[in-house]
This record gives structure tokens, sequence and C-alpha cells, in this order.
């Protein structure tokens, strides 16, 4: 299967994401805001535990915003915004 295309995608990188948590966690968590188009959990080379962040991908920057409104002071996880596509050429 390939990857998905992430390029008009809107990305939360999520840190302070507990080590045994797993995608579908995140993305159960998350898609109560609306559609997501991708989760990645970065892993460790070697042993590939998880580097305890994340990026959640959401097809509408509409619902990445309610997602940052929900989840402020939620579940302990850190979220840092990157509002724009992935590989916006926008300045």
């Amino acid at each position: 299967m390939a990857p998905p295309n992430v390029d008009n995608m809107f990305t939360l990188k999520v840190d302070n994401v507990p080590f045994q948590i797993g995608s579908d966690e995140l993305r159960d968590l998350f898609s109560k805001f609306g559609e997501i188009g991708d989760v990645y959990i970065p892993r460790a080379r070697g042993s590939n535990e998880s580097r305890g962040f994340a990026f959640v991908r959401f097809i509408e920057k509409r619902d990445a915003e309610d997602a940052i409104d929900g989840m402020e002071g939620q579940e302990r996880l850190i979220i840092l915004v990157s509002l724009f596509p992935t590989n916006s050429t926008d300045a």
C-alpha cells in the first residue's frame, strides 16, 4: 500500500505521546474533530520504539483548528501547530 499524499493536508505535531500509544489510538482521539488523512509516529532505529511524538494530518484546515482548540489542556499531550498544507510554497 502506498503512503498517503500529504501535500495538501494540515499537520499538527503532537508531543508527549506515550510510548505505548499507536496510530490507531491517536486517530481515534483526533477523529472527533474531522477527517484524518494520516497519522505518523516516528520510530527509533533498531528498537522500533516510539520517539514520543507524532504527526496528525487533517484533510481540512478548520478540523485541525478545532482539534487544537478541543485538545487544549486534555490528555497531557502537547500540540504544536503547523496550520498550512504540508508542502506549501506560500510565504
